[in-house]
């Protein structure tokens, strides 16, 4: 992901330098030995550099496991610090990526990596790659 997608996307509420992220987060895993999971929401398929950045960012943080999951709930139709979609069942479901590129990305992350990848799809159920 890049800054601009993730402003796009996320919104977050303060500036992030994600080249800083990275780092902090590499140094965090150095000294942190518990249990880290990546948990990874896709709505459209990445190009081929994206997908290099997060294989390169999973082979030097080492997570326990990638969480690959695609969106469950609606777009809440107005933006409210609760608006997860929970108590709000009218909105707009938002694109997200087919099973069959999920599944192709898990096991090109696994294949790469070496750790394991869990797959939850908006469209039901969870599997283990």
């Amino acid at each position: 992901m890049d800054e601009e997608r993730l402003y796009a996307l996320n919104r977050p509420s303060f500036l992030l330098d994600l080249f800083c992220f990275w780092k902090d987060l590499t140094q965090f895993r150095t000294e942190y030995q518990g249990k880290l999971v990546f948990q990874t929401m896709l709505l459209l398929p990445w190009n081929a550099a994206e997908e290099a950045r997060y294989l390169e960012a999973i082979y030097k943080v080492k997570p326990n496991l990638v969480q690959l999951n695609t969106p469950s709930r609606p777009k809440p139709l107005r933006r409210t610090i609760a608006g997860r979609g929970n108590d709000q069942p009218e909105g707009k479901m938002v694109k997200r990526v087919s099973e069959e590129y999920l599944a192709e990305f898990a096991e090109r992350i696994e294949r790469n990596t070496h750790v394991p990848v869990q797959l939850k799809s908006g469209e039901g159920g969870v599997k283990f790659i």
